[in-house]
C-alpha cells in the first residue's frame, strides 16, 4: 500500500512539473565598447528573474531568459541599455557607449550608436 501511494505521488509530481513555466534557455551575445573592443565584466541582469551574468574577457555572455524578459546591461562609466528578449534563437549584441562628460543630445548619441553598429557588422565583430 505504501509503495502504491509513493508511486502515485511521484507520478503526480512528475506530471505537475511538466506544467511549470520554463526557467528559460540561454540567450547569448557579445558586448563591445566604442572602439569595438570586447568589454569584460559587464553585468547583464534578467529583470524578471533577477538572475545576473557577466561578460568574459572576449565580451561574450550567456544568461537564462524566456521571450518577453527584459535584459539590463550595465558597466560603470558606460551608458547602460535595456533589451527585451524576442525569441530564444536571438543573439543580443551590444555596444556600450562611454558616459558623456558633459550635456549631450540623445539624437546625436543614437546616430553615433547606429554608425558604430553598422561598422561592427562590416568588420565582423559579432562573429565569435
Amino acid at each position: 500500500m505504501i509503495i502504491k501511494s509513493t508511486l502515485t505521488f511521484l507520478i503526480a509530481l512528475t506530471l505537475s512539473a511538466a506544467h511549470l513555466p520554463s526557467q528559460g534557455e540561454r540567450v547569448v551575445g557579445k558586448i563591445v565598447n566604442e572602439d569595438l573592443e570586447p568589454l569584460e565584466g559587464v553585468t547583464i541582469l534578467n529583470g524578471r528573474t533577477r538572475i545576473s551574468a557577466q561578460t568574459n574577457s572576449s565580451g561574450v555572455y550567456s544568461i537564462k531568459a524566456v521571450p518577453g524578459d527584459p535584459l539590463l546591461f550595465s558597466l560603470y562609466g558606460r551608458i547602460g541599455t535595456r533589451k527585451v528578449v524576442r525569441n530564444l534563437k536571438q543573439v543580443i549584441n551590444i555596444i556600450l557607449l562611454d558616459e558623456p562628460k558633459e550635456e549631450f543630445d540623445m539624437a546625436e548619441l543614437e546616430k553615433k550608436h547606429q554608425k558604430l553598429s553598422k561598422l561592427a557588422q562590416q568588420k565582423g565583430i559579432w562573429n565569435y
